[in-house]
């Protein structure tokens, strides 16, 4: 007998058998006894800017840039004819997937947007995607883009890469780092002269001037005035370039070089022009709410329109998780960052669409839910035993059905609830712990600090006197942030910390480290 040959046939059926389960598995998934699937929490993207433009065959649209990171297609944009109030779903071309995350409507009419560090070109006309720019090597993420002259599309990305696109050579160029140690390129702007000006961060800002022809690059900013930031650049009304530190601190930049002046003699910025969004019969897009589905559209009368939408989205990642006082599951969505809800005695699964009260870790307190705010580092408390101030949307919706009403203002209120206890960046930006106390009467956040900054703080708030104490990274261990919190059978605090600092930053420290925080 063929042993060889035997073993070859008793593999293969194998591997055929693995390969057919493999399959019916992917189109019938099994659920786990017990396990039961509620679907999607918080069902949509979060909105990253929105514009408006006439083709060349004479349609208004407005497009909206959303940032879907759970899409089950490729990353994709939303076109809305405004005299039909048709919407299309362009999904980008195949392989295109991650974050939209910045747009340009050109004076060629086409529209120019990134998804990560791919660079797009969209005829508004037929809806197709007619150049794709594939990124770099290094290059990660487009954070800003821009037209300049002689309608050439810039784009700056994370570690200060640059990049160019010529529509009519249709050369794309990469133009290199702006600055070796610096994580960000968030503003472009251009001279006369052909310089580029950069607005670079965040843990020393600056204003780097970039010569493409010649290639030479400036540093603009003295040494003794970088601190943790991000430099602001524009193209004023006048026709120069301006760039700021602070408000209070400008220049006009012409020729690779910066003169200083006041701050009320700095003119309107036209970096991004309202145009963008206004159409030639007078129409303004006034609002895009991805959330919502629901577009703002003003008229030349100021009257207001508003315009539903729709749009398959993969929903957003479920950042944090507690079981509430009230027999309730809460939870918080990161982009879009939104407060949802599940009831198990209903099997009600809803969502709160305010943009303020998403948390960044969560915990008890009584009848009380705590945590904080990304970014901003804002403590908010919701109280289960009273009315929620806030409308509840449905997480499970028929695609295609009425999405409800417009947004509106949240209701003021002498009493509300969900309430703000105060805002701490960059002392605390990403409060990446959330504690009750044992004693019953006092919470806390800590986390990491604001971009650009090392070493978080912590936040003690009581709950029955409302005073609040704001400890610093230096009350506490020095360059280092608090990530967890638990207390010992004493009431002290043991702490676990991060030498991580915020986005943008490099550690002074190479290790984390535990301290004991004495409640007394």
């Amino acid at each position: 007998m063929n042993y060889a040959l035997l073993s070859c046939l008793v593999l293969s059926c194998l591997v055929a058998l693995s390969c057919s389960a493999q399959a019916q598995e992917r189109h019938a998934p099994r659920q786990p006894a017990g396990l039961v699937d509620h679907g999607i929490a918080l069902p949509a993207a979060e909105g990253r800017g929105y514009y408006a433009l006439r083709t060349a065959d004479g349609r208004n649209l407005a497009i909206g840039t959303p940032w879907d990171l759970l899409s089950p297609r490729e990353a994709y944009i939303l076109v809305t004819d405004l005299d039909s109030r048709v919407t299309t779903q362009v999904y980008a071309p195949t392989g295109v997937r991650g974050a939209v995350r910045h747009s340009v409507v050109a004076s060629n009419g086409k529209f120019y947007t990134a998804v990560n560090a791919t660079l797009l070109e969209l005829d508004p006309t037929t809806l197709t995607w007619t150049f794709r720019g594939d990124p770099p090597p290094g290059v990660a993420t487009y954070l800003t883009m821009a037209e300049g002259p002689g309608g050439m599309i810039w784009a700056g990305a994370v570690y200060t890469h640059l990049v160019s696109f010529d529509p009519q050579t249709r050369q794309f160029k990469y133009h290199g780092r702006m600055d070796d140690q610096e994580a960000y390129l968030s503003h472009l702007a251009f001279d006369r002269m052909g310089w580029v000006y950069c607005g670079i961060g965040v843990a020393r800002w600056d204003i780097v001037a970039y010569h493409p022809a010649s290639g030479e690059k400036r540093r603009l900013v003295p040494d003794a005035q970088r601190r943790p930031g991000t430099c602001r650049v524009q193209n004023g009304a006048d026709g120069h370039v301006y760039g700021c530190t602070t408000e209070d601190n400008w220049w006009r930049l012409e020729g690779g070089q910066a003169t200083p002046v006041a701050a009320d003699a700095v003119p309107k910025s036209t970096s991004f022009s309202p145009e963008q969004r206004r159409l030639p019969d007078g129409r303004t897009v006034a609002g895009y709410y991805m959330l919502h589905r629901y577009l703002k559209v003003n008229r030349p009368n100021g009257d207001p329109q508003w315009i539903p939408f729709d749009y398959e989205s993969g929903g957003a990642d479920i950042a944090v998780l507690a079981a509430g006082p009230d027999g309730r599951i809460y939870g918080s969505g990161a982009h879009p960052s939104h407060l949802f809800r599940y009831d198990p005695q209903t099997d009600d699964l809803s969502y709160f669409p305010d943009e303020r009260i998403a948390y960044k870790s969560l915990a008890i307190q009584g009848a009380r839910i705590f945590g904080g705010t990304y970014a901003g580092g804002y403590l908010w408390v919701l109280d289960t035993s009273r009315p929620c101030d806030l409308k509840p949307y449905p997480s499970r919706r028929t695609p295609g059905a009425p999405p409800g009403d417009p947004p509106s203002e949240r209701p003021k209120s002498e009493n509300p609830n969900p309430w703000l206890v105060g805002q701490y960046d960059p002392n605390v930006n990403i409060p990446r712990a959330a504690f009750a106390h044992p004693d019953g009467q006092h919470i806390l956040i800590a986390g990491q600090p604001g971009y650009g900054y090392v070493g978080g703080g912590m936040i003690i708030h009581n709950l029955e006197t409302k005073q609040t104490l704001e400890l610093t990274h230096e009350d506490l261990i020095p360059n280092h942030s608090t990530m967890a919190m638990q207390a010992l059978p004493s009431g002290d605090l043991l702490c676990a910390t991060t030498p991580k600092g915020g986005h943008g930053t490099n550690p002074l420290d190479n290790s984390a480290a535990f301290y004991v925080l004495d409640w007394q």
